[in-house]
C-alpha cells in the first residue's frame, strides 16, 4: 500500500491477514524514506514556526498524516482494514514535500544546493526503483502461482467448472468464495450461509440445511479459514464413510492447497450450533 510490499506479503500468506508477516516478502525503501522525511520535515517545520514563517500547507500534510494514522490505529481491526485508505496519499505526500523542500533548499554555500538537489534526486530514484522491484516480484509470483489461498484463481476455475454442471449449487462455508465465484461464473447458483452460521452460534440457535448431490460445499483449511465453521465442517465430514462423501483438494499452480470442496453422494441434512451434525438420508 506504500511500496507494494504489503500486497506481496498478503499474497504469499494466501490472503491471511493473521499470517501475512510470518513469511518475509519483497521489501521496498519507502518505510525508511518515510521515517527520515517525517523527522527531517518535522524539524524544519518546527524551526520555521520559531522564525515566524511556517508553511501552513506543509504543516497540514505533516499533521494530517499522523493524526489520521493514529485515528485509524485506535479503531477495531475489522473496521480498521476497511478504512485504511483514509490515510493515503498523505504518507506519499509527506515524502514528496520533504524531497521538494530538500531539492529547493535556500542554502548560501555554492556546493550545498547541488548536493541537496542530488540527494533528493537519488532518494526519489531509489524509492521508485525499489517499488518497481517489489511490483515485479509480486507480478512474477502471481503469474507463476495464479494467486495463493483465498486469492487463488483456482476458486474461479472451479466455479466455471461447476457452472457447466446442470443444477450445481456452490455453498460457501467461509468468507472469500463469493466474490471470485460471481466474477468467474455468473450463472452459477451460489449460497453463502456463512453469516447465518455465525448468528446461529448464539445460545439456543441452530442452522439447518437440507441438500443433495448437487450441493458442493466450499471450505478453507484451518490456517486460511476466517470463520471456524469451515474447519469444523471438514472435521465432521472426514469422519464419515468415503462412500458417502467426496472431499476434493484444489491446488494452485505451485501445488499448494488453495481450498477444498465437499460433496455428498446422496440427500443429507446439516445442523450447526457450535459443531456440525450430519444426517445421511
Amino acid at each position: 500500500m506504500l511500496d507494494g510490499s504489503y500486497f506481496h506479503d498478503l499474497m504469499l500468506s494466501g490472503g491471511s491477514f493473521e499470517r501475512m508477516f510470518d513469511e518475509p516478502g519483497a521489501k521496498g525503501l519507502f518505510l525508511v524514506a518515510f521515517v527520515a522525511c517525517a523527522l527531517g520535515l518535522g524539524i524544519a517545520l518546527w524551526r520555521d514556526r520559531r522564525r515566524g514563517r511556517l508553511d501552513k500547507a506543509q504543516a497540514f500534510v505533516w499533521t494530517a498524516t499522523f493524526t489520521i494514522a493514529l485515528c485509524l490505529y485506535v479503531t477495531p481491526r475489522a473496521v480498521r482494514i476497511h478504512h485504511a485508505l483514509n490515510v493515503y496519499p498523505f504518507p506519499q505526500m509527506l515524502v514528496a514535500v520533504a524531497l521538494v523542500r530538500l531539492f529547493g533548499a535556500p542554502l548560501s554555500h555554492r556546493l550545498a544546493r547541488p548536493l541537496c538537489r542530488g540527494a533528493a534526486m537519488i532518494a526519489l530514484a531509489a524509492l521508485l526503483t525499489s517499488s518497481l522491484a517489489v511490483d515485479a516480484r509480486t507480478s512474477a509470483m502471481l503469474q507463476r502461482s495464479g494467486g495463493k489461498g483465498r486469492w487463488s484463481d483456482a476458486i474461479g476455475a472451479f466455479g466455471a467448472e461447476l457452472a457447466r454442471e446442470p443444477g450445481a449449487v456452490a455453498v460457501s462455508l467461509d468468507w472469500g468464495f463469493d466474490g471470485p465465484l460471481r466474477f468467474a461464473a455468473r450463472d452459477l447458483a451460489l449460497l453463502e450461509p456463512v453469516w447465518e452460521l455465525r448468528q446461529n452460534r448464539l445460545p439456543g440457535g441452530a442452522w439447518r440445511f437440507s441438500g443433495g448431490p448437487q450441493h458442493v460445499y466450499l471450505v478453507f483449511e484451518k490456517d486460511l479459514a476466517v470463520f471456524p465453521s469451515g474447519p469444523r465442517f471438514l472435521d465432521r465430514v472426514r469422519s464419515l464413510d468415503a462412500e458417502a462423501v467426496q472431499i476434493r483438494r484444489h491446488l494452485d499452480r505451485d501445488g499448494d492447497v488453495a481450498f477444498l470442496s465437499v460433496r455428498f453422494f446422496g440427500p443429507h441434512r446439516l445442523r450447526y450450533t457450535s459443531e456440525f451434525e450430519v444426517d445421511l438420508r
